[in-house]
């Protein structure tokens, strides 16, 4: 199946812009949600299960289930702004579309990058462990300063590479919930595929307007974040085939 349409990011930008057009209100709302959850779930992990030396089995399971329940809440803003994309009607308590909604996918695919996150890590945990073992012996070594330095750049990559592979997970369960959770990561990657830099690029494309939000102490993340969602459905649809055509005076 061919998933390149290659549309501009411009182009995507245009179609999200022309959709949040009367749904701001609404694409706020589910934005300061999103937020206010994510912030009382990170309050809970700091309060009940903090790290430290003290960081033990039972801190790492709550720290686990906190991330999968902030994963799924994301699913829930995808869904939000995938049905804003497509002309849906959209409520706030559509964030939790991924409790209700065939939930063990949702599970599933949280687990997956979860489990596979944390395998691209481990080198960087063995290195770490070592740098912590060996006390000053590696610390004062320059060639050890180098190989912590290649293993982060290294995980980095690899990390971003796997979020651009899965990246189109969410939409894929939400319009083809028949699937198993291996055919919904396997689509996602043949998406992808082709499509790497230019997602990539997409993304790097709001760098500016983030840091511009730094000016407002991020408070300028409420109305750049529905921006920045509703081009990323954008994406999916332009890759499922779905954008409508450009009308004569260049809009959507």
């Amino acid at each position: 199946m061919n998933f390149n349409m290659k549309r501009s990011s411009a182009e995507l930008k245009s179609f999200a812009r022309s959709r949040l057009q009367g749904h701001y209100t609404i694409a706020v709302e589910i934005v300061l949600s999103y937020f206010a959850l994510s912030f009382f779930l990170s309050w809970i992990g700091l309060l009940f299960f903090p790290f430290g030396l003290n960081f033990g089995f039972i801190d790492m399971i709550g720290n686990m289930v906190l991330s999968i329940l902030m994963s799924m809440l994301s699913i829930g803003v995808s869904y939000c702004f995938l049905a804003l994309n497509r002309g849906w009607q959209v409520r706030i308590s559509d964030l939790f579309l991924a409790f209700r909604y065939h939930s063990d996918k949702a599970l599933c695919i949280s687990l997956f990058y979860m489990i596979a996150s944390s395998l691209i890590k481990v080198p960087l945990n063995i290195v770490y462990s070592l740098s912590l073992l060996s006390g000053d012996y590696f610390s004062n070594h320059v060639f050890f300063t180098l190989i912590i330095l290649f293993t982060v750049i290294v995980c980095f990559i690899l990390s971003i590479i796997l979020w651009i592979n899965i990246s189109m997970c969410y939409y894929i369960y939400m319009d083809h919930p028949d699937l198993r959770t291996t055919q919904i990561i396997k689509i996602s990657f043949q998406m992808m595929r082709g499509n790497k830099m230019r997602f990539f690029y997409l993304n790097i494309s709001f760098l500016g307007l983030i840091l511009l939000s730094l000016i407002t102490c991020f408070i300028g993340m409420i109305w750049v974040l529905p921006y920045i969602s509703s081009t990323m459905a954008a994406f999916y649809q332009d890759l499922n085939r779905e954008l409508p055509p450009k009308t004569e005076d260049g809009t959507f």
